[in-house]
Parts: C-alpha cells; sequence; structure tokens
C-alpha cells in the first residue's frame, strides 16, 4: 500500500513533468533536392526562442577523381593529344574529372 507521502511523490512527478510543459519543435523546412556533386547545408537562426534551420542552399563540391583517370594529363607525346573530361557544378565551376588520350600513327 502506498503512504500519503509516496504518492503526492509519484504523481507530482508524473504530472509535473508533462504538465504544463510543451516542447517547441522547430518548423519543417522544405528544401529541394540537392544537385549531383552537392550536398545540402541549412542555415540557422532562432526561431521562438529555439535554434532552428531556417535556410537551405546547396554546397558543391568537386568530384575526386581516381589516379588513374589523370595518367594522361601530363602527357608530352607529340603523336598524342589529350582531351580533358570535365563536369560543370551549379555554382559555375568546372572540375577536372578524366583525362583521355587520342594518338595518332607518326
Amino acid at each position: 500500500m502506498m503512504t500519503p507521502l509516496i504518492f503526492v511523490v509519484f504523481l507530482s512527478i508524473c504530472l509535473g513533468g508533462t504538465a504544463g510543459y510543451r516542447r517547441a519543435l522547430c518548423p519543417i523546412l522544405s528544401c529541394p533536392d540537392a544537385p549531383e556533386h552537392c550536398r545540402q547545408v541549412f542555415n540557422y537562426g532562432w526561431i521562438s526562442n529555439k535554434w532552428c534551420p531556417v535556410s537551405c542552399q546547396p554546397a558543391c563540391e568537386c568530384p575526386t577523381p581516381a589516379p588513374w583517370d589523370l595518367r594522361h594529363c601530363g602527357n608530352r607525346d607529340p603523336y598524342c593529344r589529350v582531351y580533358r573530361e570535365t563536369v560543370d557544378l551549379p555554382d559555375g565551376r568546372q572540375c577536372l574529372i578524366k583525362c583521355l588520350l587520342a594518338c595518332s600513327s607518326g
């Protein structure tokens, strides 16, 4: 059997922890999918005394090419031409991803 003191403590813990406390939630931020080679970056600000995401923007990075894809970039053979394959990022930058070699018989 519960004594009145234990019952009061139990009741105050159960009800006091939730009564009158309403957790302020951040609004759901809807962002478009990030373009290829980009990730979504969130900018934060205070909304109703809570640190919440307020906007989003893509952060684009050049993909890292494999070493074997760049092995022909420094070619010095006069009978060969190097073609550089690049990818355009949404922010206007171009990234080198591969060098291709086209040789003619001399």
